[in-house]
């Protein structure tokens, strides 16, 4: 039989009946043979321990969200400004941002559809993204921009007669509201055009007319609002439709107005096709 060693402080010795228990034949607390712990368990150093696992978990858990988030961020080629002018707000809204406990605060990088943040530089006749659409950038009014859809979306009549109210094309801008995200509704505004109050609508000849030089075709604010140059016109049209329609129509005729691919104005009768490109204003 092996004797146990003498018993000294923070150890803990076997306690034996009559006959020597064979499993572990007398042996010392973590010797070779003991089923028992060298030293007794200590309460509060085992909480503290517990403590620094669960900071550590939650520390896992936010590196593992935000290693998600930087992988969505990659297959998703948010980050590719090739040949933008960048600003820092521009990247201040071109990434997540995250509160202290690594969750996702505003859910859509800008521009994306679901995001209430505009993706580009506003200025006017720049190309941004918002709500997941490419607009060009028609008017700047103090913090107000005047977004127009840069493609024409398809092509319509604009309805059985030359009043916006009712017509085909009003309800055009409804159905393409209504696809609208409920964030980026949000921050745009409310407009009446030809007694119709909407968030989308289609530009009048005199809004127009206010946004660029209406007396030279050359200008370079024509290019991209009221003129397709180049040999890019196939990316802004559709169906090879390069007019869209205006919501107003000429005084004392049952004409309305339209936009043509040269940036002059016409008009035309309602029942005849030409393009739907909506507008909406934005406040950032």
């Amino acid at each position: 039989m092996i004797l146990p060693l003498p018993v000294r402080e923070g150890f803990e010795i076997y306690n034996h009946d009559m006959v020597i228990d064979k499993r572990t034949e007398g042996r010392a607390v973590a010797h070779g043979g003991s089923d028992m712990i060298y030293n007794k368990p200590n309460a509060s150093k085992i909480s503290e321990l517990n403590a620094e696992i669960g900071t550590l978990r939650t520390q896992l858990t936010a590196a593992q969200q935000q290693a998600a988030y930087w992988e969505q961020m990659y297959n998703e080629k948010t980050f590719d400004f090739s040949g933008a002018n960048v600003t820092v707000d521009d990247l201040e809204y071109g990434i997540y941002a995250w509160d202290a406990y690594g969750q996702l605060i505003t859910g859509k990088p800008a521009g994306e559809y679901g995001s209430d943040r505009i993706s580009g530089t506003l200025t006017k006749g720049s190309y941004v993204r918002f709500d997941g659409i490419d607009w060009i950038i028609a008017n700047v009014s103090g913090s107000t921009y005047t977004l127009m859809k840069k493609v024409i979306s398809e092509t319509t009549e604009f309805g059985s007669s030359n009043t916006y109210s009712g017509s085909t094309i009003a309800s055009k801008c409804t159905t393409f509201q209504n696809a609208m995200s409920a964030n980026a509704l949000s921050v745009v505004n409310s407009k009446t055009v030809q007694s119709v109050t909407a968030k989308v609508w289609i530009a009048q000849k005199t809004d127009i007319a206010s946004w660029t030089d209406s007396n030279d075709p050359t200008s370079s604010d024509w290019s991209g609002i009221r003129k397709w140059t180049g040999s890019s016109e196939d990316d802004y049209a559709v169906k090879n439709i390069y007019n869209y329609w205006c919501s107003d129509c000429p005084y004392s005729s049952s004409y309305v107005w339209r936009i043509l691919y040269d940036g002059y104005f016409s008009s035309h009768t309602p029942g005849a096709t030409s393009g739907f490109r909506p507008c909406i204003e934005v406040v950032q």
